[in-house]
């Protein structure tokens, strides 16, 4: 009897790890529930996706990777009518969902996104995230034992660190892809 119950443990054990694993499929979600809408406009001649119902985003990973800075100057460079474009904000897990998605469709391998959220100081905020459109700050998925301020030099934050949709803090230097987005109406 003892063979069956060790062996039924097993089988649980490794069923559980097959349904951790499988919590998160990019494929699979991004297919059911997230399926790729075209922008309603066209930016800059290139093909960019609905994120809600005003924002249009895109990401860039066949293109040179970029610092934080210099991916926010080429997406401000994108520009309908009076709008400009930004690195992308994330305000819910519905837009985190979508970014993802956007990501994935781009590159399946992973790869680590400039996000548009980064460390400011100003005299009445003090010290704290900011995304760079000027959206509030309220919403955040970081990995594990992040943000860590390694070296007190990581003032920029990344996405797909350690899995799909996680958020490290980075050095801004870090040349990485990125993700822009505009809002359309």
């Amino acid at each position: 009897m003892r063979p069956v119950v060790v062996t039924a443990t097993l089988l649980l054990v490794a069923l559980m790890v097959i349904s951790v694993s499988a919590a998160w499929n990019p494929k699979a979600s991004c297919e059911a529930k997230y399926p790729p809408v075209p922008c309603k406009i066209k930016i800059n001649n290139e093909e960019w996706w609905q994120m809600g119902p005003n924002r249009c985003a895109k990401a860039y990973h066949n293109v040179p990777p970029l610092s934080f800075n210099d991916a926010e100057k080429a997406c401000q460079e994108a520009r309908h009518g009076n709008f400009r474009g930004y690195l992308v904000s994330i305000r819910d897990i519905v837009e985190l969902n979508q970014a993802v998605c956007i990501m994935y469709r781009e590159h399946t391998g992973q790869p680590h996104y400039w996000i548009g959220l980064r460390v400011v100081m100003d005299v009445i905020h003090g010290m704290g995230y900011r995304w760079t459109d000027g959206s509030k700050f309220s919403f955040s998925r970081w990995a594990p034992d992040q943000p860590d301020y390694f070296m007190f030099s990581e003032d920029c934050v990344e996405m797909n660190y350690s899995e799909w949709a996680l958020w490290n803090d980075e050095s801004c230097d870090a040349k990485r892809p990125y993700m822009c987005a505009m809002n359309i109406y």
